[in-house]
């Protein structure tokens, strides 16, 4: 009887959280995550090399099936933990990056940018909120503010966005 050794695949992404039918024509949008539910069986551990610390699990902000058309403005993305108070609302924010890809060199006029998937690491801003007193992730929200541009003048003004982005999907991923 020969013996044979079965090799673990590496851990799948864990997705904590997913927001879907994300609008985006307004100035700033709250984004509202649904809690998904774990998996019925525990992610596989891959075996670690003898000697070796374990890797540290990263947590990300996705994107899915984003679509943009040319010369659509920039967005600013914010990681906001609402306080579970609602006599006394308080509001913690981490910047967590920005979508500045939508300008658009090489098409044409018009044209729209096909499904991307972006990804933005929060593991720090995630770390930063999860100190907050009272910490719960049904608390937690992603904004995303259409970034205003400064004048000859210098007064900020927030550029229409008469296309908007599209985002299939936001998830909230630990791998």
């Amino acid at each position: 009887m020969t013996a044979r050794a079965s090799v673990p695949t590496p851990a799948e992404p864990l997705v904590l959280a997913r927001a879907t039918e994300i609008d985006l024509s307004a100035r700033e949008t709250a984004v509202v995550f649904d809690p998904v539910p774990p998996p019925r069986r525990p992610p596989q551990k891959t075996k670690a090399v003898k000697g070796a610390p374990p890797p540290v699990p990263r947590t990300r902000i996705v994107l899915r099936d984003v679509v943009a058309a040319d010369r659509t403005p920039a967005y600013d993305l914010f990681l906001v933990l609402e306080g579970s108070n609602v006599f006394a609302p308080t509001t913690t924010a981490q910047p967590v990056g920005a979508l500045e890809l939508f300008g658009g060199t090489g098409r044409s006029a018009g044209s729209r940018q096909q499904g991307e998937t972006i990804a933005f690491d929060v593991t720090e801003a995630m770390a930063k909120l999860s100190k907050t007193r009272g910490f719960n992730m049904r608390y937690l929200r992603l904004t995303i503010v259409r970034r205003g541009v400064t004048d000859a003048s210098g007064a900020e003004a927030v550029p229409p966005d008469p296309t908007p982005p599209e985002i299939g999907a936001i998830e909230l991923v630990r791998s």
